[in-house]
């Protein structure tokens, strides 16, 4: 584990664009993410792809993380609404279908 200074300088780091910072980030927190992915999802590959989404949409808005809260928990949140977002995709799209079929 980490020391909670060396995450602290590291997320600071990233928030400059110093891509070594963000590599750590990354690979720091990609089991979690992953893992919280494939339950979610119940399907590796599926988890995977949004965890890819999710630290690249962390890394976009890396300048909008608030250090009141941890960065896990931040990225957890991402990976949550990006969940969310395909389950409903896939629900509209499978509405759709069923339209056309008609």
């Amino acid at each position: 584990m980490a020391k909670p200074a060396a995450l602290d300088e590291n997320i600071m780091l990233a928030q400059q664009g110093d891509q070594h910072a963000f590599r750590y980030l990354l690979e720091f927190f990609w089991s979690d993410v992953l893992g919280f992915m494939i339950q979610r999802t119940q399907n590796e590959n599926e988890a995977e792809e949004l965890t890819i989404r999710c630290f690249g949409k962390a890394f976009e808005k890396i300048d909008t993380y608030n250090k009141a809260y941890g960065f896990k928990t931040w990225l957890t949140t991402i990976a949550k609404n990006l969940h969310i977002d395909q389950v409903r995709k896939k629900i509209f799209l499978q509405l759709l279908q069923n339209q056309i079929r008609k």
